[in-house]
C-alpha cells in the first residue's frame, strides 16, 4: 500500500515545482519519499523522477505515430497509461510501501472535465489499495483594492504574485506561520 498525494492545477501553476520542494521537505523531515512524473509532456523537471511516463510513452511519439496534435497526443498517452497501469503500480511498487508519493500530473483541464481517464487511473490506483489525496495548485493574484477594480483594469496592470503570498499574505496567516513552523 502506498500512500500519497496527486498533484494536479492548471499549466503553468507550479506543480512540478511543489513536488520537488514537498519532497525536501519530508525528505529533511526524515520521510523516504519518491515523486512519478505522470506527465508526458514536462521535459524540465526539477527533481529526479522514480519513474517517468516518458519511459513508458511520449507526447512526441503519439503525435507522429498516429496523426495526433499536442492535445490529442496528450490524451492517448494517458490512456495508454491506463491500459498499461501494471507500468504504474510496478514503479509504485518499486518505490516501496514505506515511500510517500507525489504524482506529478498534467495541467490540461480537458483531461480531467472531458476525459475519465485521470479518474480511471486513480480509482485504479485506490482499487490496488494505494491511498491517495489530490492537492490541486492555483495562481494567485492580489488586486491592489477590491475584486471589482481588479478584473475590470487591463491584464497588464493586474499583479502576478506566487502562491505562498496569498497563503502568508495576510497578518492571521503570517502570525500562524511564526507560532506554527509546520505551515
Amino acid at each position: 500500500m502506498v500512500f500519497g498525494q496527486v498533484v494536479i492545477g492548471p499549466p503553468g501553476s507550479g506543480k512540478s515545482t511543489y513536488c520537488e520542494g514537498m519532497r525536501q521537505y519530508l525528505e529533511t523531515a526524515g520521510r523516504s519519499v519518491s515523486v512519478v512524473n505522470l506527465d508526458p509532456a514536462n521535459d524540465l523537471l526539477p527533481y529526479e523522477p522514480a519513474a517517468d511516463i516518458r519511459e513508458l510513452v511520449s507526447v512526441e511519439g503519439a503525435a507522429s505515430a498516429c496523426g495526433l496534435g499536442p492535445n490529442g497526443a496528450l490524451v492517448y498517452c494517458l490512456e495508454y497509461l491506463e491500459a498499461n497501469l501494471d507500468w504504474l503500480e510496478g514503479a509504485l511498487s518499486r518505490a516501496g510501501s514505506a515511500s510517500y508519493v507525489l504524482l506529478d500530473l498534467p495541467g490540461q483541464v480537458e483531461l480531467y472535465t472531458h476525459y475519465p481517464v485521470v479518474r480511471n487511473v486513480l480509482q485504479g490506483l485506490q482499487r490496488r489499495g494505494h491511498r491517495l489525496c489530490c492537492v490541486h495548485l492555483v495562481d494567485a493574484h492580489h488586486p491592489r483594492s477590491g475584486i471589482r477594480d481588479h478584473v475590470s483594469r487591463p491584464a497588464p496592470e493586474r499583479t502576478r504574485a506566487p502562491l505562498h503570498a496569498a497563503v502568508f499574505g495576510c497578518t492571521h496567516c503570517t502570525q500562524a506561520a511564526r507560532t506554527h513552523p509546520v505551515l
